[in-house]
């Protein structure tokens, strides 16, 4: 009994066996520069369209799969970057082979080596194991790469044409490292701001159009240390000015990127003057210097005030020997009027925000500088000027009940709002997300007063805007309705008064 089944299990088999055909093949790239590993290739059956079966192409570019014999199907490959590759096949025969040429689209692999960046010239590098790697898509508006523990010291990112990528490494006890890459964007055909030497990989070198290819760049990651100096040009002024130029700003611009993406450390902002004039006088002119960089970067860049100190040290730390007794040329002198950023203090209390929700401020943050502008305008037109504390536009009318504009992608969220008592809070329609808003004021102190009390609740994510004289405190930014309600409760409970404002 037991021989005979078997036999008939065995003979099924080999029925069943012989109605499957076997595909397989290979992908590769075309003009003969090799096989393409890690290629997804799907079976599809070609009038539903639904997935038969999938596997990924090994190092040397094969694959293989099973299907049904005397069926209509199609083989699929994808492969980032590189155009779709489809093929119709019919399974006659108990065999079909696949031979699948691919297509580069036009962009670049962007290889990184990530090192400690050396002291010394003679030293080694270090390299950089388990970094944290996100990497955004400005013009797509999503996160294209997100590694939580690399545990390799290199990494890749694709860059297709068209697009503008923010590339963030960070890694305990560094410094964050923002890069940002452009390709043929705005006139721009392949641009980088924040990496230093980029090249084109040995083994696969730039196509003659340089329009496709791989890149190469080593990367390096500052090491936090306390009284050490962030290298980036210094800012140099006019002699006995305090006075920041176009270039000075331009280069606290990256001050400015340093500061928000590292929000844990406290940075001192020290200028320096030459020796010529009297120390004392010398003093006051670097305290000046100090504080009006630490100003710019509060006001105009909204670098959070409690992050930075200034401090002023007159004459007394020159980088060169110029001095009374050894007289220097006017550039030599021109090198010790300078300001310079170092670190001072680590803090644990600031979350880390993802690279996601960091853009997403970011562009908020452009959105409302546009809507102030627009606003300010508005109020200038009418000849009017309210210098009250914590006042709003002319336009809004702040009671004890919400204000709203409806509509029906928002009938719920009125519902939501109106059910709640004594917030002064104002609802626009047509939204994507949530700013909760404390106020616009006449004077930065007015702002910066409330703004150390909401540093002081935890919003840690609370910032000044500042245009056209008129500063505008914002909380924070949510996409839940509930979420801006709970913010709004507390701050009622801490009497801040505060609106939503719906985009």
């Amino acid at each position: 009994m037991r021989l005979s089944t078997f036999l008939i299990l065995w003979l099924l088999g080999g029925t069943l066996y012989g109605q499957n055909s076997t595909i397989e093949g290979y992908v590769f790239e075309d003009d003969n520069r090799g096989y393409l590993g890690m290629a997804l290739v799907k079976l599809m059956d070609s009038s539903s369209q639904s997935i038969l079966d999938s596997t990924y192409t090994s190092s040397e570019g094969y694959f293989k799969m099973t299907a049904p014999k005397s069926a209509q199907l199609k083989v699929s490959v994808e492969k980032d970057m590189f155009s779709k590759f489809e093929q119709d096949i019919f399974t006659e025969e108990s065999k079909v082979f696949v031979s699948a040429k691919m297509t580069r689209v036009p962009g670049y692999i962007f290889e990184i080596t990530l090192a400690e960046k050396k002291g010394k010239e003679t030293e080694v590098s270090k390299a950089i194991k388990d970094a944290k790697i996100e990497v955004y898509n400005n013009t797509t508006k999503e996160i294209t790469l997100d590694i939580l523990k690399n545990p390799y010291p290199e990494f890749k990112v694709n860059l297709l044409k068209g697009n503008h990528y923010t590339i963030l490494i960070r890694k305990d006890s560094f410094l964050t490292k923002r890069m940002e890459a452009f390709v043929n964007v705005n006139g721009c055909i392949l641009c980088f701001e924040g990496v230093g030497d980029v090249r084109p990989g040995v083994v696969d070198n730039l196509s003659g159009s340089n329009t496709i290819g791989m890149l190469l760049a080593n990367v390096e990651l500052d090491r936090i240390a306390i009284d050490k100096l962030v290298g980036f040009a210094n800012i140099y002024y006019a002699s006995g000015s305090a006075e920041l130029n176009s270039e000075g700003k331009k280069e606290l611009d990256k001050v400015a990127m340093i500061a928000k993406d590292n929000p844990n450390i406290l940075f001192e902002l020290g200028s320096h003057t030459d020796y010529v004039g009297d120390e004392r006088s010398n003093l006051i002119l670097s305290e000046n210097r100090a504080k009006s960089v630490v100003e710019y970067l509060v006001n105009k860049k909204d670098v959070r005030k409690n992050q930075l100190i200034s401090k002023g040290y007159g004459e007394t730390k020159p980088i060169n020997n110029c001095n009374e007794q050894n007289p220097c040329s006017s550039s030599e002198l021109a090198k010790n009027r300078r300001t310079e950023l170092k670190i001072i203090g680590i803090s644990d209390e600031i979350r880390e925000m993802s690279l996601k929700e960091i853009k997403t401020i970011e562009e908020f943050e452009e959105e409302l500088m546009q809507s102030i502008q627009s606003s300010t305008q508005d109020t200038h037109s009418t000849d009017k000027k309210d210098t009250n504390i914590a006042s709003y536009p002319e336009d809004t009318n702040i009671t004890n009940s919400h204000q709203l504009e409806k509509s029906t992608e928002t009938e719920l969220i009125i519902k939501e709002l109106k059910s709640a008592e004594n917030t002064n809070t104002e609802i626009e329609k047509n939204s994507k997300y949530f700013l909760i808003q404390a106020g616009k004021f006449a004077t930065k102190d007015d702002a910066n007063f409330l703004l150390d009390k909401l540093l002081l609740l935890g919003y840690s994510h609370a910032y000044i805007v500042e245009n056209d004289s008129v500063f505008t405190l914002v909380v924070d930014k949510t996409y839940q309705a509930e979420d801006a309600l709970h913010v709004i409760d507390d701050l009622i409970k801490n009497d801040v008064n505060a609106r939503i404002i719906e985009y």
